[in-house]
């Protein structure tokens, strides 16, 4: 997105709240018409206002970002990453991927990818465990609902919704991804590992015959994910 300036936010400000309006509407004199002429034109060749007759509007483009705006000072916010982690187990052990980038290189995390806009759980869940592990899973199943925190010297860095599914089989040949090593890991072997702190409590999650929805705040020390520090039942 273009980087809005005052006299820009000022417009769409008024085109939130109101279906159409003409130039001296919009207009409130502070500055020069010439120059507030030259705002809204703009703001029509970056596609944000279209203009009908004497009337101007919102476009969809900018509907669609306006939902991310902050009201206060139309910046886009950050927004919590949404996650799936798919719990995969066999004869005692647990898949996991062994992280290869930063952040948080080098720690070992359910297999797990960004929901993408638009997609649901059920398939986002089948195409992440292929493209991440090569296996083919079937009847996704989702077990619960995590909003995770994480913390550096008490400053929030990461901000992750886990949507955590298991799957009643899957197959396939296992493989690497680009930036994750995979690895079968006893599950009574995982403090032997650098793993998340949450797999250990989502295995007991899953346990649940009812969906369930917890919230856990995490700390950062020494480039580590040290310890949870609060934990919360939805």
């Amino acid at each position: 997105m273009e980087r809005l300036g005052e006299i820009d936010k000022a417009i769409i400000l008024k085109l939130m709240f109101r279906d159409e309006l003409s130039f001296s509407e919009l207009w409130d004199k502070k500055i020069r018409s010439n120059k507030f002429n030259y705002h809204l034109k703009k703001l029509i060749s970056q596609g944000y206002i279209e203009k009908i007759g004497t009337k101007y509007f919102l476009t969809s483009k900018a509907k669609e970002l306006i939902a991310y705006f902050n009201l206060g000072d139309l910046e886009i916010q950050k927004q919590p990453l949404a996650i799936i982690g798919i719990v995969l187990i066999s004869k005692g052990k647990i898949l996991l991927q062994k992280l290869t980038k930063e952040p948080f290189k080098d720690c070992y995390a359910l297999v797990c990818g960004k929901l993408e806009f638009g997609e649901g759980i059920e398939k986002a869940a089948k195409r992440i465990a292929f493209e991440k592990t090569g296996y083919i899973i079937r009847e996704p199943k989702l077990k619960a609902i995590v909003s995770l925190k994480t913390f550096e010297n008490k400053e929030l860095k990461y901000h992750h919704h886990f949507y955590i599914v298991v799957p009643a089989s899957f197959s396939g040949n296992l493989k690497d991804s680009l930036d994750r090593e995979n690895k079968w890991i006893k599950i009574k072997e995982l403090k032997r590992y650098y793993h998340f702190p949450d797999i250990d409590r989502e295995l007991k999650l899953i346990k649940s015959s009812k969906l369930v929805f917890k919230e856990y705040n995490r700390q950062i020390k020494n480039k580590k994910i040290l310890r949870h520090l609060l934990e919360k039942n939805l």
